[in-house]
């Protein structure tokens, strides 16, 4: 499950992470195993001293939403995320309204190692802003019936079809 939050600022700029196609992510984000997804970055809110070139730095970490653990290193063997980005530069990049959209920022990789139920937060920080993503390994479940599932209503039908053809021969 992912999760996404905005930690405080001294500074008035807000920020949310967005999907590959440029709208707000989902939050939770389930991942199954092996998936890959792409994050970009919307920053609004920013006013003329905040135009700069601001480092992107990613992280990530274990989430354990009972027991609030949030800064234990997330094994890489189970989820990766890596900068597509390593900087930003809002003067360039920000429009009328002080906003900025920067696409395809982070990669987050959810390996087939992830066991079914962890949640890990990936967390970008630019400027002033800490953006946090929580993941979800979750998996698709493949039920198969059970055999009399399927045998009674097999026998059933061709015990119809022998009864109803019984009584055609009689006429």
């Amino acid at each position: 499950m992912l999760i996404l939050s905005l930690a405080g600022s001294a500074m008035a700029q807000n920020a949310i992470l967005l999907d590959e196609n440029g709208n707000p992510s989902d939050n939770p984000l389930e991942l199954l195993p092996e998936s890959t997804t792409d994050f970009g970055i919307f920053i609004y809110n920013l006013d003329s001293t905040e135009f700069h070139t601001y480092p992107y730095v990613v992280s990530v970490t274990t989430f354990n939403s009972s027991s609030n653990l949030y800064d234990i290193p997330a094994d890489s063997n189970e989820i990766t995320a890596v900068l597509l980005k390593t900087s930003v530069d809002i003067a360039s990049l920000v429009n009328d309204n002080n906003e900025v959209t920067d696409l395809n920022v982070v990669r987050v990789h959810l390996t087939g190692n992830a066991p079914v139920g962890d949640n890990y937060k990936v967390t970008v920080i630019v400027g002033p802003s800490s953006i946090s993503q929580i993941v979800s390994a979750s998996s698709v479940i493949a039920s198969v019936p059970e055999f009399p599932t399927v045998a009674l209503p097999v026998a059933a039908i061709l015990g119809l079809v022998f009864i109803f053809g019984r009584k055609k021969e009689r006429l």
